[in-house]
């Protein structure tokens, strides 16, 4: 009677929308196996007699006919009594899986309703410039490369429920020359418009261009989702190993780390596995309270209130403590990290050189620090984040 009763209370908490599919379903498997544990608690208990003959038989009519009859009774309604059986060879099992994902329209709608940021309002000068694309997006039906800049355009100012179906038109109209990265980008936009969520549509555009390292990643995001986290891990671990230094691995080590403990795995053992510096498979927990990534959630609300120039002077003053702090605290690499990348958003590439400069000077003689920083300095080098 307790597990039922939870049950419908879950029942109805997925309903008013106060939890996901996703969680609903993780409650309920931890539900089933509560109440399997106790059966077998209550079986171990009960005693060895036989029941007499006669309470058996009305045991055996009380209780097993109607749940036979109840049995039949929902085959009738949800079953295929006329469909064949089918051999686990030669099931779909894609779309067995897919199902278990929401469609993209789900998705975003409960994304709306959860509160997605409010798209950017562009400039005056923006503003015309997105007009006149959009017009000539109208008068050239056939010309992908103007529906594809419009889309960015839309990424740009948060509007990914707007962009996405640009690059699916892009795409149609490439036809067999639509390039990988028009969908891992299409993707991208889904996974955007819909809060982060990877929906069953996406999941499939994202495996049109599986090389990309959006799509080795969503597709894993995809996995997760539906409690696959060894499925998550076949895809993450291969990407951290080939991209140690790249911008993301430090965030893509600490999912690595909670699959492997949903998995039941040894994270540090696996993160050692993997070559993660210590810096970062130590510390990848312990950073994210000793030195908060990014800012906190009282300062994102007070950020949304904000001018652009209100906003710029956070940002600077966040970059500013920042480095005070790595002035005490010189052995702080993911810090100093963390400061290369700010300088190279802000283009402060004076600066950058300057920190490198210190922090080389902090680690003198840690060749794995030095390498990590080296290769900060050649994503520096070529423009893009270290």
């Amino acid at each position: 009677a307790v597990y039922k009763s939870q049950l419908a209370e879950l029942d109805r908490d997925l309903a008013r929308g106060a939890l996901s599919e996703q969680e609903a379903e993780g409650a309920r498997r931890e539900i089933a196996r509560r109440l399997l544990a106790a059966d077998a608690a209550l079986s171990r208990q009960a005693a060895f007699d036989p029941a007499p003959e006669e309470t058996s038989k009305r045991t055996l009519l009380m209780v097993f006919a109607p749940m036979a009859l109840l049995a039949l009774a929902l085959y009738a309604i949800l079953g295929a009594p006329a469909r064949p059986g089918a051999p686990f060879a030669s099931r779909d099992v894609a779309s067995e899986r897919a199902a278990a994902l929401l469609p993209q329209a789900e998705a975003q709608r409960r994304a709306r309703e959860a509160g997605l940021p409010a798209p950017q309002e562009p400039d005056k000068d923006i503003a015309e410039l997105i007009a006149r694309m959009e017009k000539a997006v109208k008068s050239r039906p056939k010309d992908p490369e103007g529906r594809v800049l419009l889309a960015r355009a839309y990424l740009g100012l948060q509007r990914a429920a707007e962009a996405w179906p640009l690059f699916g038109r892009a795409a149609e109209l490439m036809g067999e020359k639509a390039p990988p990265q028009l969908f891992a980008q299409m993707g991208e936009a889904m996974m955007l418009a819909a809060g982060g969520y990877v929906s069953r549509e996406a999941e499939q555009i994202f495996a049109r261009a599986p090389n990309q390292s959006i799509s080795r990643y969503m597709l894993g995001v995809a996995d997760a989702q539906r409690g696959d986290h060894r499925g998550a891990l076949a895809r993450w671990t291969p990407l951290y190993a080939e991209q140690k230094d790249a911008p993301f691995a430090p965030a893509l080590l600490g999912q690595i780390r909670r699959a492997a403990e949903a998995s039941g795995l040894d994270a540090d053992a696996l993160a050692a596995r993997l070559g993660a510096p210590a810096s970062d498979a130590a510390a990848a927990q312990a950073d994210g309270a000793k030195n908060p990534p990014g800012p906190d959630e009282d300062q994102i609300r007070a950020a949304a209130n904000m001018t652009e120039t209100e906003r710029a002077e956070m940002i600077e003053g966040m970059v500013a403590g920042l480095a005070e702090k790595l002035e005490s605290d010189p052995k702080d690499l993911p810090g100093w990290l963390r400061l290369l990348r700010a300088y190279a958003v802000l283009g402060r590439k004076d600066e950058a050189a300057a920190a490198l400069k210190s922090a080389r000077a902090a680690f003198e003689g840690d060749s794995e620090a030095l390498a990590r920083l080296e290769a900060a300095e050649k994503a520096l080098a070529g423009g893009t984040k270290p």
